[in-house]
């Protein structure tokens, strides 16, 4: 499962939440989203994700076209706080996205696969503004993307780049490159750590590996 999310308070009678730390004990997030930063005043904008797809990348797509709000199951948006959202369509929605694992770890756990199509969630964290960038500048963001692997059922692994819980993660960059498009990119030597939580019962996030080199970018334009 995977989500991307940007979250905001701007001006607005809402609450912003900080990411949870490793500790936190949270709803589940097999239901997409628990990674999630919601916002309660305005509905997101409905926006379209496509991937890079490069040979080096290691998350892409499935090969099968743009993720756009609302077909297959997908949501993909920007929120109030000027956060990008992308569900492939979790639980049910026919949308995946390919990740391919590192060829070595250091200690720790590792990703069950060395190359997997599943549903994810890719879910920018604290408050990340996208629609408050001006036209060609560029900020480091925080991201969580959340996957399923077939090889674990119960268990759902996380790819966090925030240096903010994790001083050895790398950040993301966004970069606005229109007034209604943006990229959202993990350089090539930027590193996720890996992160696992239970399916059943309450969500905990539990740091158990490396950071691992995770580049991937996607360019978001709103609909």
């Amino acid at each position: 499962m995977l989500v991307l999310v940007l979250g905001i308070a701007a001006g607005c009678a809402q609450q912003e939440q900080g990411p949870a730390s490793p500790s936190r004990t949270v709803p589940s997030l097999a239901s997409a989203t628990a990674t999630i930063q919601k916002t309660t005043s305005s509905s997101p904008a409905p926006a379209t994700g496509v991937f890079r797809d490069l040979a080096s990348d290691r998350v892409q797509s499935e090969g099968l076209g743009p993720y756009i709000n609302g077909e297959d199951g997908v949501t993909s948006a920007i929120n109030i706080g000027g956060n990008y959202l992308l569900n492939t369509g979790l639980p049910h929605g026919t949308r995946k996205l390919k990740f391919l694992a590192p060829t070595s770890y250091g200690p720790g756990c590792t990703l069950p696969f060395q190359q997997e199509l599943t549903g994810a969630d890719l879910a920018n964290q604290h408050v990340s503004k996208l629609t408050s960038m001006a036209v060609n500048t560029s900020i480091p963001v925080t991201m969580i993307i959340v996957l399923t692997p077939a090889e674990t059922p119960t268990t759902e692994f996380n790819l966090t780049y925030d240096p903010t819980v994790y001083p050895e993660a790398s950040y993301i960059t966004a970069t606005r490159t229109s007034t209604n498009t943006w990229t959202l990119e993990a350089a090539s030597t930027a590193v996720a750590k890996i992160e696992t939580n239970s399916t059943r019962g309450a969500y905990k996030r539990v740091p158990c590996g490396d950071a691992i080199g995770m580049p991937f970018l996607i360019t978001v334009t709103l609909q």
